[in-house]
């Protein structure tokens, strides 16, 4: 879970400014791909198999959302995570 935090953490550089938005060609294409992946019954058994874990990703527009407000967090708050975590050193 903290390396999970620290990387949201390290989403926003120091000007706060988002990485580039791929163009909606691009984006469709790799969003097909991800949910393919996602709903395929072999690859779910083996990351089960391997991590010990079942999958529940979120594809598509749920995680363009998440990513958003993960971008839209308040510096403040990101500071504090950092700090909590130990990774504003």
């Amino acid at each position: 879970m903290q390396r999970g935090l620290g990387w949201l953490a390290g989403l926003r550089d120091p000007g706060g400014q988002r990485p580039s938005i791929e163009p909606a060609a691009r984006v469709a294409v790799l969003r097909a791909a991800f949910s393919s992946l996602m709903t395929d019954t072999a690859f779910a058994m083996a990351v089960e198999d391997t991590l010990g874990a079942r999958l529940n990703p979120s594809v598509g527009e749920e995680m363009t959302e998440f990513v958003d407000r993960a971008l839209n967090t308040p510096h403040e708050t990101v500071s504090e995570v950092k700090a909590i975590l130990g990774l504003d050193g």
